[in-house]
């Protein structure tokens, strides 16, 4: 019986353990950024003139960024012509309130490869009630496409 209880002890303890602890951080923390990392590609003619990977750092990180909905962009121009004034991101129809460009030595955020371009994209807070559609929308000038990173979920109705 006194083993029981022991076993009953441990497992209470295991499972409240804190998830930000050392044991837990990388790991946990790299999945979480790969479960909010979505990438688009621009295609036309067949061949790719742009790849974008897009990374929710709000939902990754809201201690950092609680104000506001932080996205991080990672951007491969492989159509020498496009540059950064090309791209147009809105969130909920809104532009950026804020784009700063993030060195590539930057240790805080991962990027794909040295020849791509990382951008922090800042925008005013959403409320809770849009979180089932929020979507980062890209539309790049001169081409009829438009892009989405889709962040929204469906609510299921469960009556």
């Amino acid at each position: 019986m006194l083993r029981i209880l022991y076993c009953v002890i441990a497992i209470v303890f295991c499972a409240c353990s804190n998830l930000s602890s050392e044991r837990f951080s990388k790991d946990f923390y790299e999945e979480r950024r790969m479960q909010l990392t979505r990438k688009v590609e621009l295609i036309d003619k067949g061949k790719t003139q742009l790849v974008v990977f897009c990374t929710y750092v709000s939902q990754l990180d809201s201690v950092k960024y609680p104000e506001g909905e932080y996205f991080f962009i990672e951007v491969a121009f492989e159509n020498e012509k496009l540059k950064m004034s090309d791209l147009q991101f809105t969130l909920l129809d809104e532009k950026p309130i804020e784009i700063t460009t993030i060195p590539h030595n930057d240790k805080e955020f991962f990027q794909h490869t040295h020849w791509n371009q990382g951008y922090l994209l800042r925008f005013d807070s959403v409320p809770r009630t849009e979180y089932a559609i929020l979507s980062l929308v890209l539309k790049v000038k001169g081409y009829s496409e438009i892009l989405k990173f889709n962040y929204g979920f469906k609510v299921e109705n469960i009556l």
